[in-house]
């Protein structure tokens, strides 16, 4: 299908059913207003892809061939997963109100995408960006907003939307309404409460006192998360920290290292960078949001080019040199392996990503290198002979 010539998704004849999807995730559900429009533009996506087809007819098939093209415009892995979700949720919807008796994205499984670990900066860049050296009403209130953000961990949209009675100075905490419209209390740091004081005082110049936003624009409304992101850029070039820098940067559970805090309970610390908090125990159950946080581990061992067990002998472990490569009945490629047993190396687009099997050269490259075996681990007999 040429995208230039997608029918709109209103015109497609399942469109009313998208109000009520919509409807779902916000009054059911009860989603963030940001995951409602993504997923509500992931419909939209799907409606213009089927053109024609009512959703009840939608195949695994046309499925697949949805994800590849949407894959050919240049999404990444991670969109399509989320396109996937969207899709699975709204015929889960479906099957619920409407109805549907079958769920074409079951089976389908997410392309892969790769996995980087999040970019850092070093501890005395972080210093020097949350403490701003002007004293402008502007450097004030962005000092507070990247003392209070640094501090206490909260989402970009919860610093934003954060109103002036949410703050607690005498118990040193925030209370902030997160995704879910669930509600948190969240202890914040002396070095942030001082910034924010200091912010306050200035703030009444920009804005009336109807207003409970804490921080605000030069017109007196409300800072957007994206005006946030901005001022988070211009600090960090005019401070000339030579690398991107956006408002995630700066969570906390980045920096955490208990090495070193060396008293967590203390009422307060005096440490520049690990701003104070009454106990790092309560901090880290309060302030980390779990189903946003970006795990990290270890790069995976490469197999195909080190043999991580070289004193065992070939039969007793699951690494097994590739000897050779064939074609199976699918025309889809397979490595022969030392042990006699073999393997499928697909190329498969955006799932499988293994462009070097198309070719001779490539596959000769491979030849000798190791893949992790597990026919071996389970004792099946060999493939050959």
């Amino acid at each position: 299908m040429n995208p230039s010539k997608a029918k709109s998704p209103s015109t497609h004849p399942d469109a009313p059913l998208l109000v009520g999807f919509v409807s779902h995730l916000t009054h059911e559900r009860r989603l963030s207003p940001l995951t409602c429009e993504n997923y509500q533009r992931d419909v939209e996506n799907l409606l213009a892809l089927a053109q024609d087809i009512p959703l009840s007819q939608l195949q695994i098939q046309h499925m697949r061939r949805f994800v590849s093209q949407l894959h050919a415009r240049g999404l990444s892995g991670k969109s399509l997963a989320r396109k996937l979700s969207a899709w699975r949720t709204l015929y889960r919807y479906l099957a619920r109100d409407h109805g549907f008796t079958h769920n074409p994205c079951i089976g389908l499984k997410s392309p892969k995408h790769a996995k980087k670990l999040p970019s850092v900066l070093s501890p005395d860049s972080v210093a020097h960006l949350v403490v701003p050296n002007e004293t402008t009403p502007l450097a004030v209130r962005d000092a507070a907003l990247l003392e209070l953000f640094y501090s206490s961990g909260l989402r970009l949209a919860e610093l934003t939307g954060l109103k002036i009675n949410a703050v607690d100075f005498a118990q040193a905490e925030v209370r902030v309404t997160g995704k879910g419209a669930k509600t948190r209390v969240v202890p914040v740091g002396r070095f942030a409460l001082e910034a924010l004081q200091k912010w306050l005082a200035l703030r009444q110049t920009f804005t009336p006192s109807e207003q409970q936003a804490i921080f605000v624009n030069r017109t007196g409304r409300p800072l957007t998360p994206r005006a946030v992101q901005m001022r988070v850029g211009h600090w960090a070039k005019k401070l000339g920290l030579g690398v991107h820098v956006h408002p995630t940067i700066l969570s906390p559970r980045i920096y955490y290292s208990p090495v070193a805090i060396c008293v967590p309970c203390k009422r307060c610390w005096g440490m520049p960078i690990f701003l104070p908090h009454r106990c790092i125990h309560i901090w880290i159950i309060n302030t980390w949001p779990r189903c946003t946080i970006k795990h990290t581990r270890a790069p995976r061992r490469n197999k195909l080019a080190v043999d991580p067990i070289p004193f065992l002998k070939s039969d007793q472990r699951m690494d097994q040199p590739i000897t050779g490569f064939h074609l199976d009945e699918h025309q889809d490629w397979v490595a022969e392996l030392a042990c006699g047993h073999n393997q499928h190396v697909r190329h498969n687009p955006p799932w499988t990503l293994r462009p070097w099997v198309m070719s001779e050269a490539g596959r000769l490259s491979k030849q000798g290198q190791h893949l992790a075996c597990k026919k071996c681990d389970a004792g099946a007999p060999p493939d050959r002979l």
